[in-house]
């Protein structure tokens, strides 16, 4: 018999996203009058992770440079901050480390109900920590793990505020999906971000974490100055229920691909490595791992600009490790043009 608690959490993960998904992402709308207060943990609890001991004197994501030129940088650079500091505490006080296998940092922009899914394979062997976060005017962004043969909602924290969380060790070895919802905001959309860790997992000195994001929303917000001064209005984040902001650590020669993009125009995207690489490499493939398009040149920051033959395709964005200094963490920023 299913509990009330149960059957709220099967409700809501069930839903599918919602909103037109044409429209390019803008930067939320702060609401006409702000509360003093956000007011975004009242009435909850804390989530099942080790809290800092203190709130640090600067976080470290994200740049400034991005928070002053180019809006949607800042927003995301928001709710990257939110999970990239509690994976940081976590990682400190913990056996938890960045996850090996796939994306351990992610973004993307929801309007207020939307969600946003991603199916990782997961390992019973290994316990998990999800985190979630919301850009500054999300009230409730909602966090849960479902079963990708039936979709039943195995963990779930729906708790009313804009940082979920919580640890998870799956029942088998297997496929699940992991989601984030929009649950409300004070504007009509957020930037959201998710943290994957597990015991054993990678540990990253905060500087490369700041030198990695650092180095691709910068590179973002050069592109959409440059994309105005051609007379477009500038680069927004990719949407069509796509993530379109990935952290990913990869060792010497190592490949990590997304899969599942689909654009509706032109988009551009782009990389940034830590301080510990000087080349990274990026592919755009089509279903069949074709190449497409690819920027291999030797650099740390490329930049490869996309436009679909097939809108009705789904692609496929790899990301490569060429150098041979060590492991990097690398982060990929998907974006549109906006016309």
């Amino acid at each position: 018999m299913r509990t009330p608690l149960a059957a709220a959490a099967l409700a809501l993960f069930t839903l599918t996203a919602c909103g037109n998904n044409n429209v390019p992402p803008r930067s939320p709308e702060p609401p006409a009058t702000p509360p003093a207060e956000a007011g975004n943990n009242q009435g909850s609890t804390p989530p099942p992770l080790p809290p800092p001991e203190s709130s640090p004197e600067t976080a470290p994501l994200p740049p400034q440079v991005a928070e002053q030129e180019w809006a949607p940088g800042k927003y995301m650079g928001q709710a990257i901050r939110i999970v990239g500091e509690s994976a940081r505490q976590l990682e400190q006080r913990s056996k938890f480390g960045f996850a090996k296998e796939h994306a351990s940092l992610m973004g993307a922009y929801l309007k207020k109900g939307e969600v946003i899914d991603i199916t990782l394979s997961l390992k019973q062997s290994r316990e998990y920590a999800f985190i979630g976060g919301g850009s500054q005017y999300a009230i409730d962004v909602d966090l849960g793990i479902l079963a990708e043969e039936d979709g039943k909602v195995l963990k779930a924290d729906m708790e009313k505020d804009s940082a979920p969380a919580f640890r998870w060790r799956p029942p088998a070895d297997g496929s699940y999906k992991v989601r984030l919802k929009l649950q409300d905001s004070r504007a009509s959309g957020d930037f959201v971000a998710l943290a994957v860790m597990h015991e054993g997992g990678y540990a990253i000195p905060a500087r490369n974490l700041l030198a990695s994001f650092e180095s691709t929303l910068s590179m973002a917000s050069a592109a959409s100055a440059k994309a105005r001064k051609l007379g477009k209005k500038g680069l927004v984040f990719h949407e069509n229920k796509n993530w379109s902001f990935f952290g990913v650590v990869l060792r010497p020669g190592e490949m990590n691909t997304f899969s599942g993009f689909k654009f509706d125009g032109s988009a551009i995207v782009m990389a940034g490595g830590d301080s510990g690489t000087d080349n990274l490499d990026l592919f755009i493939k089509d279903s069949a791992n074709n190449i497409l398009d690819k920027d291999d040149a030797p650099d740390a920051n490329p930049l490869v600009v996309f436009k679909p033959t097939d809108t009705s395709a789904r692609y496929k964005i790899g990301v490569k490790q060429a150098s041979q200094k060590g492991a990097t963490l690398a982060t990929v920023a998907v974006l549109d043009i906006e016309e």
